[in-house]
């Protein structure tokens, strides 16, 4: 790859031998998103099931590409790209930090946290965590401003292509808003409604009960020491 040409990527399930090249389209003949901008992939496309299993145990590959012939931008989605000629597997590596974001290690660390309570059955820090939650279930008020930072976070994440129905899945519903609130972290002030105050709302239950979901995140008044 030449210092003129612009790094292309791609998503794929983890193989015992990465592909030496691709096409760009799946078995279907429909095109694989292959972008400039890892974090406008789309792990939902790649990952169908279990999601938070899938990245913990590194199921999928990021693939780094190299044009085999002119590159044109899909017209009908655009920021993604197409190459009639196919691509060269320059690299493959099961570090999906650059599809994660800067907060990449931070989510890792949460979603791991997160998991290991579920499989031992919950526990104090837990069970701390489900208090809180449901305290700000309980509170019409509290409860509509975390909806509304829930949304903020997900139009953040669309804003930059990201693919905000993976995010969304991440938890299943016994956790997943602190999640939501790191993939964003990075993008406050980006859109309306996505603030320092939203992302504070998003992680108070994970920081109360487990500490700051993030180092540069301020430690709640009351918050568990663990």
């Amino acid at each position: 790859m030449s210092d003129r040409t612009p790094a292309y990527y791609m998503l794929a399930a983890a193989a015992a031998t990465p592909p030496a090249t691709v096409t760009g389209y799946d078995q279907d003949r429909r095109p694989r998103r292959i972008s400039t901008d890892p974090r406008r992939l789309m792990p939902s496309e790649v990952i169908s099931r279990d999601h938070e299993d899938a990245l913990l145990e590194r199921r999928c590959r990021l693939l780094c590409l190299c044009p085999a012939g002119p590159v044109e931008e899909d017209p009908g989605d655009p920021g993604y790209y197409k190459c009639p000629g196919g691509w060269t597997v320059t690299a493959a590596a099961i570090d999906l930090s650059p599809v994660l974001g800067p907060q990449a290690g931070q989510i890792m660390t949460v979603i791991a946290q997160a998991e290991y309570a579920l499989a031992a059955g919950g526990g104090p820090a837990w069970n701390d965590y489900a208090d809180a939650t449901s305290a700000i279930c309980g509170d019409s008020g509290t409860a509509a401003a975390f909806d509304a930072a829930h949304t903020a976070a997900r139009d953040a994440l669309a804003a930059i292509g990201a693919d905000i129905w993976f995010w969304s899945l991440i938890g299943a519903g016994a956790y997943g808003p602190e999640v939501l609130a790191l993939a964003a972290r990075d993008l406050t002030g980006l859109v309306p409604g996505w603030t320092l105050d939203a992302y504070n709302l998003l992680t108070r239950p994970w920081s109360a009960a487990f500490g700051p979901a993030h180092p540069g995140d301020a430690i709640p008044a009351g918050a568990a020491s663990r």
